[in-house]
């Protein structure tokens, strides 16, 4: 659809919902179990006991019966036999009372566990319908602001076309430029991507530049938007016949294009659409399959086209709402609470609950019927050993009194006797009973544990699916946002040269123009490769029949934007570029934003207010296409590492964080050293283990540094505060999010593989001495957030080595961690110095790196002159390196003195080598300071 990429994301909404409603679910599931496990236990320990008891009881009930025979057999021998026969009676006699005593007890601990368990089912009920109804609240009042926020921008849609009829008619430049402005700014705000980048350029240019933009740039952007849109088709269709036609539509112009977008699609889709129309009337229930026999019967592409994105949705709800109240009135407990807590939310948690949700409730009910079954059996078989144990007291009884010669007692005692022999036969078929009760109940639970993993497993996968793709749709986005901003700065560069090189408005406009369309052009080069290879892994993989996990683990750009950010962005020049220039798009966000309140009036807290929630898809007053002050957020997360790939060991905790250790302890991460075990975990895969910590990373300086607050799986609430670029694995979001882009309600993961929950996040700088930690194999470890181990990423130093160019390669292999600048790519020239000398892309890594206080690696080798010392060497390279003129190495000792003396560099973060020896060279000095 043309809006792909706003479906992607509220279909991604919908799965993370989805998603954390399924994990939340399963970790009380979890407890719930082992609660329900304890208290079981504790039945099944004093059943156990009580059989015990009752077994050692019987035989010295029986022994004292079988003395008793023995006294009887000899009760003519003497009156003292008839004595010592009532004695062992009696000791038989009370004996049974204990063994029946224990058994009573059992049966009590058994009611009151079987009590606790169903009030604590009905507090943990109780508890999730208020979180649901409060869930349900949260989600009507997004879908509220979304269809208020949907409808201000189709008005201002109208009144920017109506701006542009306006504008083209004009009769002066001054008029059109008036209106044109007016235009502009309402592009920028509810534009795509490449109109809000040239609206911004129009907003900032002269009357030329804006009226250019009136009557060409603007229709130009919006032929770029359209193109992007298309090629997200081209990529993330799941109609092949749509990514086939979508791809072939982008060989054309911009007329093919739109035409494509706006209604080829469809056409294009109107098969598949039905199939999946046909789909659903097969497989839904009710009402779903009344509502697509109709959509299929109607026969119409918009037809279809509304069931699928409307209908469908309300459909499904209305079959997942009959379901749940259906399994209210006839499920097993867990599966009735289950159910009255999803009828409480929205429809994302009723469908998880149609979808996976009952089975594991199911599966929760039998495992607990298995062990109560089995705790019955051990009951029974206590009270049916007392049985035996009264029956045999009653024996001996009855033989004593024959022993004394008391007829008419030892016939009560006889019949007492039968009567415990019953009993033990009824609490023995009890038992028996039980136990076939318990390996059927448990054979029901195994069946029904995969029937609650497959349904798990598919909503698990569908989440992910959506999760990835509203990423890959995101950072398009994004892409697209910075690429457009990026060519027409170009353009504007180039215009701005000619006019000082006092070429006529013509010849201006004319260089804006190619630089325009050069860098236009160079984009679309590498994104058509880049989908081109994307779009033939996504079907190989479908001819195998599964999703690759790089594709979820890496998304839209692959693992090796990832894992070798260096060589992606030598083969990947522009999107290297584009990624790169987020925080200069940040930085012109604030005059940006000076120029939209003195426009529009609107009040700067409300602006900032949504900038500091960084979701400005609930901002009424900025609307919703208003995104160019937003960080990058899934952009930002998942590719923050080619940023990161340059730089040094920013990624640290504040000295105090605990680390969990190997063996389970903790220790503060300033303890923790080379050679210690620490917990790590692959969290893709789940492997978890013991890994050695290869490094301890100590930093220091002006901090960006982040405090979050998280809510543990118990409930336990705790904090950990992190430089604002150190990754946690986020659960919801399925990657590792840097901490500074966590937002409430994101969670993390536990050592147990449970949710922990963002409550508050709080940023903040300051000077503070940090540490961090690089782990062997998983790369991983975990910190305590209060009680709860939450999993971070280790950090791993990268170290810029200078050198000069002849000796670069036999000093890299001597500096751990090292990467230079010595790529052709990096000469090409950026722009000029004060003096006139080229600005060249290394000598912008240099600069980046040292001014992050970056760890930095200097080789001598080669330096001149050869007679002088290394501190001569270097001081006279520093001097040269002030000056005018200078050669590669001496500008970069230049930029290192003057970073230090300005406080920006640590000295402790400069090294100097050659061939492998280190070598001490003394700070320069800074102002008043003397050797």
């Amino acid at each position: 659809a043309s809006n792909y990429a706003g479906q992607s994301s509220a279909a991604a909404a919908n799965a993370r919902a989805a998603a954390a409603a399924a994990h939340r679910q399963a970790a009380e599931a979890d407890r719930a179990a082992g609660q329900a496990e304890s208290l079981a236990n504790q039945a099944a320990s004093a059943a156990a006991d009580a059989r015990d008891a009752a077994n050692a009881a019987a035989v010295h009930a029986h022994k004292a019966a079988a003395a008793a025979n023995d006294a009887a057999d000899h009760a003519g021998e003497a009156a003292q036999a008839a004595a010592r026969s009532t004695a062992h009676a009696q000791a038989a006699t009370e004996a049974a009372d204990t063994a029946s005593a224990a058994a009573a007890q059992a049966q009590t601990v058994y009611t009151l566990a079987r009590k606790i368990e169903a009030e604590d089912l009905l507090a943990r009920t109780n508890a999730g319908i208020a979180q649901a109804r409060d869930l349900k609240a949260e989600t009507e009042t997004a879908e509220a602001q979304r269809a208020q926020q949907a409808q201000a921008a189709e008005d201002a849609r109208r009144t920017a076309d109506e701006l542009a009829q306006q504008a083209q008619q004009g009769t002066s430049d001054e008029e059109i430029a008036g209106l044109g402005r007016q235009l502009a700014l309402s592009d920028m705000k509810y534009g795509k991507s490449w109109l809000r980048a040239a609206a911004q350029t129009a907003l900032g240019a002269d009357t030329q530049g804006v009226v250019a933009y009136v009557r060409t740039g603007r229709a130009e952007a919006q032929q770029e938007d359209d193109r992007t849109s298309v090629g997200r088709l081209a990529e993330e269709s799941s109609v092949k016949a749509v990514r086939d036609a979508a791809e072939q539509a982008l060989d054309g112009d911009g007329a093919t294009v739109g035409a494509f977008l706006h209604q080829g699609q469809y056409d294009v889709g109107t098969e598949a659409f039905r199939v999946a129309i046909a789909q659903a009337a097969d497989s839904g229930s009710t009402v779903v399959r009344e509502r697509a026999r109709a959509a299929l019967n109607a026969g119409t592409t918009d037809g279809y086209r509304t069931f699928l994105t409307t209908t469908l949705p309300e459909a499904q709800e209305q079959d997942d709402r009959v379901r749940a109240t259906q399994l209210v009135d006839s499920g097993t407990p867990e599966v009735q609470a289950a159910a009255r807590v999803a009828l409480e939310g929205p429809a994302s948690l009723l469908r998880q609950f149609v979808e996976s949700g009952q089975y594991t409730a199911q599966r929760k009910d039998l495992l607990a019927l298995t062990h109560d079954q089995q705790v019955q059996q051990l009951v029974a078989e206590a009270q049916q050993v007392a049985a035996k144990a009264q029956m045999d007291a009653a024996t001996a009884n009855a033989t004593a009194a024959k022993a004394r010669a008391a007829a008419s007692e030892a016939q009560d005692w006889a019949d007492k006797a039968q009567h415990q022999s019953d009993l033990a036969n009824t609490y023995s078929a009890q038992a028996d009973q039980h136990a076939r009760d318990a390996e059927a109940s448990a054979q029901q639970a195994s069946a029904s544990a995969k029937t609650a993993r497959d349904a798990a497993n598919r909503a698990e996968a569908s989440a992910r699916q959506a999760a990835v793709s509203a990423s890959d749709a995101t950072l398009s986005s994004e892409l697209a946002q910075n690429s457009a901003g990026m060519a027409w700065a170009s353009a504007a560069q180039a215009k701005a040269s000619a006019e000082r090189a006092d070429k006529s408005s013509d010849e201006a406009l004319a260089a804006a123009t190619e630089a325009f369309v050069v860098t236009v052009q160079k984009y679309r080069e590498e994104d058509e490769a880049r989908r081109r290879q994307a779009v033939a892994a996504k079907e190989a993989s479908e001819r195998n029949g599964s999703t690759p996990a790089e594709l979820y683990r890496c998304g839209l750009l692959g693992c090796e934007a990832l894992e070798n950010p260096g060589r992606w962005c030598q083969h990947n020049e522009v999107f290297c570029d584009v990624l790169s220039k987020t925080p200069e798009l940040e930085v012109m966000v604030d005059t940006l934003l000076d120029l939209e309140v003195m426009m529009t009036g609107l009040p700067v807290d409300s602006i900032e207010g949504c900038l500091a929630k960084h979701d400005l898809m609930s901002c009424w007053d900025l609307g919703e296409q208003f995104t160019i002050s937003t960080k990058m957020r899934l952009a930002g997360i998942m590719y923050r590492g080619l940023r990161a790939a340059m730089t040094g060991c920013g990624q640290c905790f504040l000295p105090g964080t605990r680390v969990v250790t190997g063996n389970g302890g903790d220790k503060p991460i300033e303890r923790v050293h080379t050679g210690d075990l620490v917990r790590a975990t692959d969290p893709v895969t789940g492997e978890t283990g013991a890994h050695r910590v290869t490094r301890q990373i100590v930093s220091k300086g002006d901090k960006h540094l982040t405090a979050i607050t998280i809510r543990g799986p118990t409930g336990h609430r705790g904090k950990v505060t992190a430089t604002a670029d150190h990754p946690f694995w986020s659960i919801s979001l399925r990657t590792w999010v840097a901490a500074g882009d966590l937002r409430t309600g994101d969670t993390l993961r536990t050592d147990s593989g449970a949710e922990a929950t963002v409550t508050a996040v709080r940023s903040y700088d300051r000077w503070a001495v940090t540490y961090s930690l690089t782990v062997a194999g998983l790369h991983s470890f975990y910190v305590l957030a209060g009680r709860t181990p939450v999993l971070v990423h280790n950090s791993e130093c990268k170290v810029l080595v200078l050198a000069l160019s002849k000796h670069m390669d036999e000093e890299m292999p001597y500096i751990k961690g090292g990467y230079n600048l010595m790529d052709d790519s990096l000469k090409e020239e950026i722009g000029r110095l004060p003096k006139g000398q080229p600005y060249t892309k290394w000598m912008q890594g240099v600069n980046d790196a040292m001014s992050r206080n970056q760890k930095i690696a200097v080789s001598m080798k080669g330096w001149d002159p050869p007679t002088a010392t290394y501190q001569e060497k270097f001081d006279a390279f520093v001097k040269a390196g002030q000056g005018d003129t200078w050669g590669a190495t001496e500008w970069e000792m230049g930029r290192l003195e003057y970073y230090y003396r300005t406080e920006k560099l640590d000295w402790d973060n400069v090294t100097f080598w050659n061939g492998g020896e280190q070598i001490e060279i003394l700070p320069p000095l800074r102002p008043g300071e003397k050797r």
